[in-house]
């Protein structure tokens, strides 16, 4: 029988932003990416969120204080090169990082054979 329920799911912070980005956003010289993460991850736990939506620099770090709550990371590229996104990652250091689901766009829609590129990837995170 096929899942019907809804799965909520919550961000944490934008791939495109950084450290920097952050306080100047904020006004404050002292946030910094993973205390506004850890606090928006307990916000997503107390209010039932199925997962989060994060870097997949902080997976490791939610996965280790909210196991149960599924990571959901964008900002994966084949190769870690310069884009308007700042915190990236391969599939395979994300798997090394715990995160239960990848979003991939470009690294396969711009490829010259997409199918083989999500068959690498599928191979390189399944193993």
């Amino acid at each position: 029988m096929q899942d019907t329920s809804i799965k909520l799911l919550g961000v944490t912070v934008l791939t495109s932003l950084d450290n920097d980005d952050l306080q100047t956003l904020f006004l404050s010289s002292t946030l910094t990416i993973e205390r506004l993460v850890q606090n928006l991850a307990k916000l997503a736990v107390v209010n039932n969120f199925y997962g989060v939506i994060c870097s997949p620099w902080e997976a490791k770090m939610i996965k280790t204080q909210f196991p149960l709550l599924q990571t959901i990371t964008p900002g994966i590229q084949l190769v870690t090169k310069q884009t308007e996104q700042k915190r990236v990652s391969t599939p395979v250091l994300v798997k090394e990082l715990g995160a239960d689901y990848l979003i991939i766009g470009r690294a396969i829609t711009r490829a010259a054979d997409p199918a083989a590129v999500y068959q690498q990837i599928i191979t390189t995170f399944t193993d």
